[in-house]
């Protein structure tokens, strides 16, 4: 797999290289959380190690660089490791224990970037949510009780409230930071940035319709008309609805990922100035895979799809882009990631972005 830097200095006050990686959070690469894989790749140190070495070219190349999975084990290693490298490290953790308390991180070179405003939210309060009628003394009790035996015999749910009452609770954070070049005129570098790893719904697909519109309306809202890129883990392919809400701005109505918003609610999974994928504007479709993971962690079934993009928004020109490796290619490995090379089960992506 091709995973080395393009050898062009790319220096503001014009250009830019913009990196997304996920990680890996530890808790989710043990031997008891993946059975079927070669433990020899899952030493958590030796992982952590080459995830450095990864980064490290980027931090030569004073990219801005956008995190998912960060956990509270490894926050404090890349506190250090961008300190060292003269950036600057901005992390929120949001997860649960089981997931290591993971988050998000956005960094970024502070010899020639500065921060103008950052904001660190959970995406779910961009909008507000009409409240729930509140149900009589009878029904309430039923609720309660359907929900109980939905419990017992392991039934997902799926009614109209619990998926929107999900969407509202998910604590996923996102990391919106409006930086300025320091040796340019604002006008001539100043954008936004924002990280995000998207809830990983697929058996409730509306949850992310809803997430994925509610990071771009978020981030148009505080950008407006100035340039932005947003850089995440999506966790959805590009056939899908989620992602052509992000880069043609709608879904149908009628779609069986729309969600089931009541006629209280004037919100809209919309988006006003669709966005356009880094990677397919420069070698014309995405990657045929970004995660090289399972689809079943018992059998070892293998899950190998693009799930990771940067998406900027029209003043951007995408000047070059990391090329990988067909899926044939990777089916044919020994296994899935993380392996000898790949420290996650997620490839990092970066492209070199510039403006007029």
């Amino acid at each position: 797999m091709s995973t080395s830097t393009s050898s062009s200095s790319f220096a503001p006050p014009k250009k830019l290289r913009m990196v997304t990686y996920n990680i890996l959070t530890p808790s989710y690469s043990t031997p008891k959380s993946l059975p079927a894989h070669p433990s020899i790749y899952l030493n958590e140190q030796e992982r952590l190690e080459k995830i450095l070495k990864k980064l490290e070219p980027e931090t030569a190349q004073g990219a801005v660089i956008a995190l998912q999975e960060v956990s509270r084990a490894w926050a404090g290693h890349l506190h250090v490791f961008f300190s060292r490298a003269g950036y600057h490290f901005v992390h929120s953790e949001y997860g649960r224990p089981s997931s290591g308390f993971m988050g998000v991180g956005l960094a970024w070179p502070q010899s020639t970037l500065e921060a103008v405003n950052i904001e660190i939210s959970r995406l779910a309060d961009a909008k507000p949510w009409p409240a729930a009628p509140s149900p009589g003394p009878l029904s309430s009790f039923s609720h309660r009780l359907f929900r109980r035996f939905r419990k017992i015999w392991g039934l997902q749910a799926g009614r109209e409230e619990d998926v929107l009452a999900s969407a509202r609770d998910r604590s996923n954070v996102v990391i919106v930071a409006n930086l300025r070049s320091k040796q340019a005129s604002p006008q001539d570098m100043d954008f936004f940035v924002a990280c995000y790893h998207m809830p990983c719904e697929f058996r409730r697909p509306s949850i992310m319709t809803v997430h994925a519109a509610l990071l771009v309306q978020r981030m148009q809202a505080l950008a407006g008309s100035k340039p932005h890129i947003v850089a995440g883990d999506f966790n959805f392919q590009p056939s899908w609805p989620q992602y052509q809400i992000i880069t043609e701005g709608d879904i149908e109505a009628a779609h069986p990922h729309y969600p089931p918003l009541p006629p209280s609610d004037p919100w809209v999974p919309h988006v006003d100035r669709p966005l356009r994928s880094a990677l397919r504007v420069k070698w014309g479709k995405e990657p045929d895979f970004t995660c090289y993971s399972y689809a079943d962690k018992e059998s070892g079934e293998r899950f190998c799809a693009p799930l990771d993009y940067i998406f900027v928004s029209p003043e951007w020109k995408v000047e070059d882009a990391i090329k990988l490796q067909s899926k044939d290619e990777a089916l044919k490995m020994p296994c899935p990631f993380p392996n000898q090379d790949e420290p996650s089960d997620h490839v990092l992506l970066w492209a070199d972005l510039s403006l007029p």
